[in-house]
């Protein structure tokens, strides 16, 4: 019998199950072990966040693990301002995929796998997560002035009840078109133009179709954090999305005035930024851009807002090239999203960046080139899609009238004057920014110019998006206009003693807010006047005084829906047609806010709209003849309600406030039998005038 004489562990490999010992392999890298730890935690942070009933939180995680890998700025807000912007237009680019998968918005997934990218991005450029905490006075001075605009445009909706505050936040068939929108995606899961046939019940087709939607989107994606994926119901669709639409115009006020301060370059300091920051939030706080809020110009205040945080990363670029493409690329296909007719602007501005920053660009030209080739497309998909594939004509919307508060031309003039002086200075030769900030300013106003000419050689006329165009330029004069602080001197050598330094400082700052406030109009000294007549405001009364103080520029039909709310006929999800008042404009808008909270817009939008024509069916008089004949303008606007009942693709329940067109309206119903009308009569139901706003 031969005998092994191999060692004993030689003799141990040799039996089954058992191999060299674990003390005897080598470890595994930490990294790899760090990496597979951080996936995890990239779900399970969600998941226990879902759990326990906070999913918003992830939004703050997700700016936060966003902001951690750039490293752009050294203080806190250089750092989150760009990388709010960054996250928004990569996650309205993911809304593409989101749209499609089978989990829609849901929170856990869509954070799980936004949190994966990240943890896998910062492995791959081998970046650990990095968050400045330092501030500058400045900063205090933008989110103070970015507070106090939130407030300026929120305050008419501070003062009453929730119902009360229908007649600011649905005052106009914008506004509830936009919140339909915002409600079809969210209920839909994505884009409602990759699916329309879902979202068809819920919006009219035009909307939903072809409207830029990547503001709602991206709203509605913020709201299945907030409600944890589980969607509003009733009036509450139109609470939410107000909410989103006045953080939205705090966000544009704080992008643009650190885009002001940024643009103009690390030389901007102390009093100066400190000027140029309360300069910009308290005229964009109080000034004629605040009529954005009230005229429902939602996706157009958040794609000014990523223009111009575009403008100032484009005019001063990150260190790093990967940063620069990946936040150039990322506003870009924002601003195509939430608001097309700003993409040449923003892209003739991306333009001049790379034709200014060509040699750097060009020694990675291959990253470059497939950031374009990407970026471009998926930015113009809005632009493109619409006529492809729904025959939408944009040559003959780009003359179309509409209702706006235009800039001021002797505003517009002042603003490009100050970004002309703070620009064309020696400096421009050598100062790249400079060149990008004047050939930018350059290039959009040349392109608006070609706008004019469009519509002049078309219609003869100056038209609405013209004006919008306007506004968008404007933004772009004030963050250039940021450079001539950088021309502004003290006048005199004096240098403060070292110990009183912080005083001279905290002085001179304090003086530079008052003189911003001063200014820019934005303190009154006089009643709040304002005057119906020409639709401006009166002396010494600037357009956020109008708004805030309430009552002045309003829609009339806050009682009525409190009144049908409270009596539980809206959100119920019967289809509703609504006669509260003689005006027929103001029945069509009740009966559109009625569809929005009942989600049927798409379902009845024809009939909705048609009710401006009831008109004069309430108080009707008694008639004074033996046939009961009313009189020819009341008899008019029944047959047109019943016209409209006929119409309905579904069986409909009328609302009306006068019993005698209560009563025309079931001999109608018994009548016509199959038609399942449905005839309420709620006495008490409030009428109101029409001012201004229901002009729209």
């Amino acid at each position: 019998m031969a005998v092994d004489s191999r060692p004993e562990a030689s003799v141990a490999e040799d039996r089954p199950g058992s191999g060299t010992p674990l003390r005897s392999l080598p470890r595994p890298p930490r990294r790899y072990a760090v990496a597979v730890a951080l996936l995890a935690g990239a779900w399970v942070l969600p998941i226990l966040a879902h759990l326990v009933g906070l999913d918003a939180l992830m939004l703050v995680v997700l700016l936060a693990g966003t902001a951690s890998l750039l490293r752009t700025g050294r203080t806190l807000l250089d750092r989150l301002v760009p990388a709010a912007g960054a996250l928004a237009g990569l996650l309205i680019a993911a809304g593409l995929v989101f749209s499609v998968w089978p989990w829609g918005l849901a929170p856990v997934p869509v954070a799980g796998s936004t949190l994966t990218v990240l943890v896998l991005t910062g492995l791959a450029l081998g970046r650990r997560p990095q968050l400045p905490l330092r501030l500058r006075g400045s900063d205090l001075i933008l989110l103070a002035g970015t507070a106090a605009a939130g407030l300026v445009v929120a305050l008419p909706t501070l003062r009453g009840t929730p119902t009360q505050d229908l007649a600011y936040s649905a005052i106009n068939g914008d506004r509830m078109r936009h919140t339909t929108l915002f409600d079809a995606i969210g209920r839909v899961g994505g884009y409602t133009f990759l699916d329309f046939d879902r979202a068809r019940s819920i919006i009219d087709e035009g909307t939903g179709r072809t409207y830029p939607s990547g503001m709602h989107y991206l709203y509605a994606l913020i709201e299945s954090f907030v409600t944890g994926g589980h969607p509003a119901a009733g009036l509450t669709v139109l609470v939410h999305y107000y909410r989103y639409v006045l953080v939205g115009y705090a966000f544009f006020v704080l992008a643009t005035g650190w885009a002001a301060r940024w643009a103009a370059g690390p030389r901007l300091g102390g009093w100066r930024a400190v000027l140029v920051c309360a300069a910009v939030t308290a005229w964009l706080g109080t000034g004629v851009m605040t009529t954005l809020v009230w005229e429902a110009f939602d996706p157009e205040v958040l794609a000014l807002a990523f223009l111009a945080l575009a403008v100032a990363i484009l005019a001063r670029p990150p260190a790093r090239v990967g940063e620069q493409l990946l936040l150039t690329a990322a506003l870009v296909v924002a601003v195509g999203f939430a608001y097309t007719l700003f993409l040449p602007l923003v892209g003739v501005a991306a333009l001049v960046g790379m034709v200014v920053y060509r040699r750097r660009l060009w020694r990675h030209r291959w990253p470059t080139l497939a950031v374009l080739v990407v970026a471009g497309t998926v930015a113009a998909l809005p632009l493109v899609v619409p006529p492809l594939f729904f025959h939408f004509n944009a040559g003959k919307q780009l003359t179309l009238y509409g209702f706006i508060v235009p800039v001021p031309k002797r505003t517009l003039l002042f603003v490009a004057a100050l970004a002309a002086a703070g620009l064309l200075v020696p400096a421009l030769r050598r100062l790249p920014r400079l060149q990008v900030l004047a050939g930018t300013a350059t290039a959009v106003t040349v392109v608006t110019l070609l706008t004019w000419l469009y519509q002049k050689a078309t219609v003869g006329a100056t038209q609405y998006y013209l004006y919008k165009m306007l506004q968008a330029v404007l933004v772009c004069y004030l963050v250039a206009a940021g450079t001539l602080a950088l021309r502004v001197r003290d006048g005199s050598g004096w240098r403060a003693p070292a110990r009183w330094r912080p005083a001279a400082r905290l002085l001179s700052s304090a003086t530079a807010v008052v003189l911003a406030l001063v200014l820019t109009g934005a303190v009154a000294f006089r009643p709040v006047q304002f005057r119906y007549e020409d639709m401006r405001p009166g002396p010494d009364t600037n357009w956020g005084a109008v708004w805030a103080k309430g009552r002045l520029i309003y829609g009339p039909y806050a009682s009525a829906l409190g009144f049908l709310n409270n009596a539980g006929y809206l959100g119920d999800g019967k289809p509703t047609l609504i006669v509260f008042d003689g005006n027929g404009l103001l029945n069509a808008h009740v009966s559109l806010v009625a569809a929005t909270a009942n989600h049927q817009l798409g379902l009845l939008g024809t009939q909705v709209y048609q009710m401006d024509k009831v008109n004069d069916l309430v108080r009707v008089r008694p008639p004074g003849n033996p046939d009961g004949v009313l009189a020819p303008r009341v008899e008019a606007s029944i047959a047109a309600l019943e016209n409209i009942v006929r119409g309905a693709p579904v069986p409909v329940r009328v609302i009306v406030s006068d019993p005698l067109v209560a009563q025309r309206l079931r001999d109608f119903a018994g009548a016509e039998p199959a038609l399942r009308l449905d005839v309420v009569y709620l006495p008490g139901l409030p009428t109101e005038g029409a001012p201004w706003p229901t002009r729209r």
